[in-house]
């Protein structure tokens, strides 16, 4: 098939929106080098011997152009059939159906939308996602450290055009990289804070420190504001933060701010997305004082574990 079928989109809308959406910011940051990883392999459909899209010469501005052009999800989904959705795909631009098939299927993140009655309760918003970017491997090690460790729940904030990489190449450490944003004053390592709030403060999308925070908002503004915004699941400026289980071993607490030093010793858990409208913003002040490590909190956390089957 040239698109996905539309009873797959409609069912996974949402999901399909945010990796659509995470694709679209990754493309417009000026680190799209760096953070467009993996970059696509897509067949032209015009041309069955030739790369339209090709890792070994990535053509960014040509990326940037065929997402930019994207149709919304939401309108996607209601297509009445799959020759609808082919038709509603293909007339953005000719590339814009191998491509979303490709940013479907490139996603190796085990991604579900969490019922209301499932949700963390404290953490407001209702957009909430049980999220596994660890391959099996990871997971059957993790589970043996944390037989022998235990283990502890933290944040790790990221901004939005972070997340196309990390949901097919998992959480790693960006200490002494490109992919440095911050400073790494606590060392090398994947770093997590215990407080809602402090991951937030690291969500913010791709400023280099070159200009102001008026500037640092408006190139935010200008990665999330496709022309069909409006119509996003998501919202138009959406906020991502994670919840992850880590190995009680070799954690640098700062208090404030963990790091630990070994990313296979950090699971996601949840993945939590906040709008910045209005009703978004009064969830994220309601989300911002929860601290993993107050009892009820970490109650309410291990209760959503529960109800949603993991151990």
């Amino acid at each position: 098939k040239n698109v996905p079928a539309a009873e797959d989109i409609a069912a996974d809308a949402g999901v399909v929106d945010m990796l659509v959406c995470f694709a679209q910011a990754a493309s417009k940051s000026h680190r799209a080098t760096d953070v467009f990883s993996p970059f696509p392999q897509v067949v032209d459909p015009e041309n069955p011997k030739k790369l339209a899209f090709s890792p070994a010469n990535p053509d960014y501005d040509k990326l940037k152009l065929v997402l930019s052009q994207f149709p919304s999800v939401q309108y996607l989904s209601q297509a009445k059939d799959h020759k609808d959705l082919q038709h509603r795909v293909s007339r953005a631009h000719r590339l814009a159906s191998p491509l979303l098939q490709w940013i479907i299927h490139s996603n190796r993140s085990h991604i579900l939308k969490i019922p209301d009655s499932k949700q963390v309760s404290k953490m407001a918003t209702p957009h909430q996602y049980l999220l596994v970017t660890a391959p099996p491997k990871q997971q059957q090690r993790f589970r043996e450290l944390k037989a022998q460790y235990g283990s502890k729940f933290a944040f790790h904030g990221s901004p939005i055009e972070n997340w196309h990489c990390i949901l097919r190449e998992g959480l790693k450490s960006a200490s002494g990289t490109k992919l440095q944003l911050h400073g790494a004053a606590l060392g090398n390592g994947v770093y997590l804070a215990p407080e809602a709030g402090t991951s937030f403060g690291y969500c913010q999308g791709g400023y280099d420190g070159r200009g102001s925070n008026k500037a640092k908002n408006q190139q935010r503004e200008d990665q999330m504001a496709p022309s069909d915004a409006a119509q996003r699941y998501l919202g138009r400026n959406p906020l991502c933060l994670a919840l992850c289980e880590v190995i009680n071993k070799d954690i640098k607490d700062c208090g404030w701010a963990w790091v630990t030093p070994d990313p296979e010793h950090v699971i996601t858990r949840f993945f939590f997305v906040f709008d910045t409208d209005e009703n978004g913003r009064r969830h994220m002040d309601t989300a911002r004082s929860f601290n993993v490590s107050h009892g009820t909190n970490l109650e309410d956390i291990k209760k959503a574990l529960e109800l949603n089957g993991i151990a």
